[in-house]
């Protein structure tokens, strides 16, 4: 039963990747882009609160991993758009999918978990289907790597992977209790962090020629956000209740890569994108 429950929270979160594509691309500014984070952030707290049925309960230390766990999904979208300003798109996504392996080794140094020679294999095959299925860059003026852009790829990794540390220590602390709760609070902080974000970006001067901002009420947009909230909730309950009974050198590699391959042949078969020529 568990690892249906994977394999279905490995989908809701392709679908995530998925949707995230048609999204992004209706945002012109950083300041749009982090207002739809919050958006969706929104309304998976609604997703969120309706599965909680009342209770709102967590621990002290449930808090302020949820709070730090807001804060750091919001920074992984900030520093990751910020890093394919200076950076290739395709090198910039290898680098922060990579983020799992911190979550792997806290569980192993932290919670007792033992990487077998299986568990290393799969991860060495892992690392080498995040090469295989990088997306390429579309021509060959694209953007060169830079001490910036490496700069700004790791930290977004970085921060990607506390977002997960948090969650398994949270679930190890509560023995598998209040997942959905700690998924409310987390989407709380996350909001609440996005709404903060778009009032200082929005405080910047704007050029005296910018186009004006597109407009993100519309039903195109609403019904993207309405997707991801639910793709992005429906994973990350499912990832949460499962950090405390599959291991770590199991749980996030399959997550995390299953993902990236399902979303990739979902863009070469019905979005027509070429896979890496590697």
């Amino acid at each position: 039963m568990n690892y249906t429950l994977l394999v279905i929270s490995t989908l809701f979160m392709s679908g995530y990747s998925i949707v995230l594509r048609f999204a992004v691309n209706r945002c012109k500014t950083v300041a749009q882009q982090v207002m739809f984070n919050g958006m969706f952030c929104a309304f998976a707290v609604v997703l969120a609160g309706i599965s909680c049925m009342g209770s709102f309960a967590i621990t002290s230390l449930g808090a302020w991993l949820s709070a730090f766990y807001g804060v750091f999904f919001l920074l992984t979208v900030l520093l990751n758009l910020k890093a394919v300003e200076y950076g290739p798109l395709s090198s910039t996504t290898l680098i922060v999918n990579l983020s799992l392996v911190l979550p792997i080794l806290y569980s192993c140094l932290f919670c007792g978990e033992r990487l077998s020679f299986v568990h290393s294999c799969g991860l060495v095959l892992l690392v080498l289907c995040l090469v295989l299925f990088a997306e390429p860059e579309k021509d060959r003026h694209a953007k060169k790597r830079s001490g910036i852009w490496f700069l700004l790829s790791i930290s977004a990794m970085i921060c990607n992977g506390l977002s997960s540390v948090f969650s398994k220590a949270y679930m190890e602390q509560c023995n598998g209790a209040y997942a959905t709760q700690y998924v409310f609070w987390g989407y709380v902080s996350a909001t609440v962090a996005s709404l903060v974000a778009v009032g200082i970006l929005q405080v910047k001067p704007k050029e005296k020629n910018a186009k004006e901002d597109y407009l993100l009420v519309n039903p195109a947009v609403i019904g993207l956000t309405v997707l991801i909230s639910i793709f992005n909730f429906g994973g990350n309950v499912l990832v949460t209740r499962l950090a405390n009974v599959i291991e770590g050198a199991v749980l996030y590699p399959f997550v995390q890569g299953g993902s990236i391959v399902v979303t990739t042949l979902f863009s070469r078969c019905f979005l027509r994108e070429k896979l890496s020529p590697l």
